[in-house]
C-alpha cells in the first residue's frame, strides 16, 4: 500500500505511513523502494509536504538513500522530525448496535428449527476468536461459550446442511473452524474438544468436499499478493476439515484421513490453479508432512503438478521444515521447471530463498547444503531449465544477490561467510551488467551491496 501515492495526501494518514516505511522497508524489493524514493521526491517538491517527506527519509537507512535525496535526510535525532504520533480516537458516541439487539443481522436468516438464540450466543462468543489475535482472556471466556452453543447447534445444521450454502450463513463455516483452532491456543494439546463436536465437524465438512468443484472464480495473486481467496462454501469446508482434522480421533481415524488426502490429491488433479492455490494455502504443514507418505504426496502435489508459478511461491514458505538435503532436491526440481506460466515471480523466490540460505550455518557450525547449490548455479545458470530464459535469470540473481544481502546483515560475525558472499555477489553483478536497459538495477545496486 507504501506505493500507492495518494494515500500520501490524506489528512491524518502520516503515522501510519511512517510507520509502514518503518516495517516495510527491510523486506521491500529494489523496485518497491525505488517508487517509494519517486513518492518522495513529489513530495520534496511541493513545500506543504516536504516535511513529512523528510520525516520518510529519516526512517530508511541512509546507506538505502540515492545521492541526490541524501542531502535531504534530517540528521538522526532531530527534534524538528520525530516519529509522527498515532492520531487521538474521536468519541461521537456512536458504539453499535449490541449484536443481541440486530436480530438477525448478525446472523443470517435461519429457519425456526434452528434456535435463534443459541445461534447469537454462538456468533457473540466466537466474534473476538475471529480477531487474528486473541487474548488469552478473550479465550478463556468465549472458549467454552462458543463450544456448548455449537454442540446445541450442529445437530440442526447436520440435518439441514444446505443451509450453509446460502452466503449470509456462511459465517458458520469460519466460527466453527475459529472455535477448534482457539480451543488449542487455550489448552494446547492438553485437552481435546468434546467428541460430538469433532465428529459433527468432520462430517459437516467432509459432506460438501466430497464435490470437488472442476473450476473456480477469482483472481490469481499478482506477484505475490492475494487479497481474493473465494468465499464458495468448498473452500470454507476445507478450512474446516483443516482445523478439525487435526483432533483425535478423527486424527487416527485411518479412512476419514484417506479419504481427506483423496479429495485434496483430486482437487490438484482438476488443474485448476486457483482451487490448486486455495488447496496449498487452506491446508496446513500439519497435514502434508505428518507422514513420509504425506511428504510424498505433498512433493508430488506440489512441487510437480501445478503449472501456475502462483502455487509454487505460495508454497515455497514449507520448505523451512524440510531436512536441508530435501530443500536442495526440491530446489533443484524446480529450477529445472519449463512448463509455467510466469515463471518470472518463480525466479524471483526462489533466488531470495536461496540467497539466504546460502549465507546461512547450520546448528553444527557447518554451511546448510543449498550454500554448494548457490554456488553451482552462479558458476553456469544454464545448467537449470528456468533460467535459460534471459528474464528469468536476471530476475533471479537480482533476488539471490538481495537475499544474501538480507542474511549476511544479520550474520556480519560470522567472516567466514565473505569470502563466498563477496565472490557471488560480483559474479552476479558483471552477468547482470550486460543488461544495459536495468543500468541502475544491476550497476548501481550491487556495487553498493559489495561495499
Amino acid at each position: 500500500m507504501l506505493l500507492d501515492g495518494r494515500l500520501y495526501h490524506i489528512s491524518g494518514i502520516v503515522h501510519w505511513l511512517e510507520k509502514g516505511v518503518i516495517v516495510g522497508w527491510p523486506i521491500a524489493r529494489p523496485e518497491e523502494r525505488a517508487k517509494v524514493f519517486e513518492i518522495i521526491r513529489v513530495l520534496l517538491s511541493m513545500p506543504e509536504k516536504q516535511h513529512n517527506a523528510e520525516n520518510f527519509l529519516l526512517r530508511i537507512p541512509n546507506n538505502d538513500i540515492p545521492e541526490d535525496l541524501r542531502p535531504r535526510r534530517p540528521p538522526e535525532n532531530d527534534p524538528n522530525h520525530q516519529l509522527y504520533t498515532r492520531p487521538q480516537s474521536i468519541d461521537i458516541n456512536f458504539h453499535g448496535v449490541p449484536i443481541q439487539d440486530d436480530d438477525e443481522r448478525a446472523i443470517g436468516i435461519w429457519p425456526d428449527s434452528v434456535d435463534h438464540d443459541v445461534l447469537k450466543e454462538f456468533a457473540r462468543a466466537t466474534k473476538d476468536l475471529i480477531q487474528e489475535n486473541p487474548t488469552m482472556e478473550q479465550l478463556r471466556e468465549n472458549v467454552p461459550v462458543a463450544i456448548r452453543a455449537a454442540l446445541l447447534l450442529l445437530p440442526a445444521i447436520e440435518t439441514h446442511q444446505e443451509l450453509l450454502q446460502d452466503p449470509s450463513r456462511r459465517w458458520m463455516w469460519q466460527s466453527l473452524a475459529q472455535t477448534l483452532n482457539c480451543f488449542r491456543k487455550l489448552h494446547e494439546n492438553n485437552e481435546v474438544p468434546p467428541d460430538p463436536l469433532i465428529r459433527g465437524c468432520t462430517e459437516l465438512a467432509m459432506v460438501v468436499l466430497r464435490h470437488v468443484p472442476s473450476q473456480m472464480d477469482g483472481k490469481l495473486p499478482e506477484d505475490n499478493m492475494w487479497v481474493g481467496c473465494p468465499d464458495t462454501p468448498w473452500v470454507n469446508a476445507l478450512r474446516l476439515a483443516d482445523a478439525v482434522l487435526t483432533w483425535h480421533p478423527v486424527a487416527s481415524d485411518l479412512a476419514v484421513q484417506r479419504e481427506f488426502t483423496e479429495i485434496v490429491e483430486k482437487a490438484f488433479l482438476t488443474n485448476h490453479p486457483l482451487i490448486q492455490l486455495v488447496c496449498t494455502t487452506s491446508v496446513r504443514p500439519w497435514h502434508w508432512l505428518r507422514s513420509p507418505e504425506r511428504r510424498q504426496l505433498h512433493d508430488r502435489l506440489i512441487w510437480n503438478l501445478p503449472t501456475h508459478a502462483s502455487v509454487l511461491i505460495f508454497s515455497l514458505g514449507r520448505i523451512v521444515r524440510y531436512p536441508d538435503q530435501d530443500r536442495v532436491r526440491i530446489y533443484k526440481l524446480l529450477l529445472n521447471r519449463q512448463d509455467l506460466q510466469n515463471p518470472k515471480i518463480l525466479a524471483d523466490h526462489l533466488g531470495q530463498f536461496i540467497g539466504r540460505e546460502s549465507m546461512c550455518l547450520s546448528q553444527n557450525g557447518g554451511r546448510h547444503l543449498v550454500s554448494d547449490l548457490a554456488r553451482e548455479i552462479i558458476a553456469g545458470p544454464n545448467t537449470f531449465r528456468l533460467l535459460h530464459d534471459k528474464v528469468n535469470c536476471n530476475e533471479f540473481l537480482r533476488a539471490f544477490v538481495f537475499g544474501m544481502k538480507e542474511q549476511a546483515s544479520v550474520m556480519w560475525f560470522y567472516t567466514e561467510l565473505a569470502a563466498d558472499y563477496g565472490k557471488w555477489a560480483l559474479a552476479a553483478w558483471r552477468m547482470l551488467r550486460l543488461v544495459r536497459h536495468q543500468r541502475m538495477e544491476s550497476e548501481g545496486v550491487i556495487p553498493e551491496l559489495l561495499t
